[in-house]
């Protein structure tokens, strides 16, 4: 079963986004799969991919959630601004789905605490 339905629209601020199930990418020590963008209202030549990775190794599951984008140069320039934003999980094959849910419920809120984000870019600790 896929992590997303194919297609998966994701709602936020600035509107709705589509995303279409590319196909797992051959890796031989995880499993990968790539949703592409479609290029309906955004700049078809810009990158804009979600992957989801799982890797297990031993005792230990790794887990990925990436977004990659490359935004437009700014004028007088021709390089591209890449953005790539993780989201991972390594945790022991003896934590629960509950546990392991109940900690990313702490690090949801720590981001949802007023000026988190404006500090975090800021590279404030």
């Amino acid at each position: 079963m896929s992590v997303f339905t194919n297609p998966v629209t994701l709602t936020i601020t600035a509107g709705d986004r589509d995303f279409t199930f590319r196909g797992q990418i051959l890796d031989a020590k995880a499993f990968i799969g790539a949703w592409i963008e479609s290029t309906t209202g955004v700049n078809p030549a810009l990158e804009s991919v979600l992957m989801v990775k799982h890797t297990e190794t031993g005792t230990l599951n790794r887990r990925l959630l990436q977004r990659k984008t490359s935004l437009a140069p700014i004028s007088g320039s021709t390089t591209r601004r890449p953005i790539t934003i993780n989201k991972s999980f390594i945790y022991d094959d003896n934590v629960t789905q509950a546990e392991l849910e109940a900690e990313n419920d702490i690090m949801v809120a720590a981001e949802a605490v007023t000026g988190f984000f404006d500090r975090f870019c800021r590279s404030e600790i």
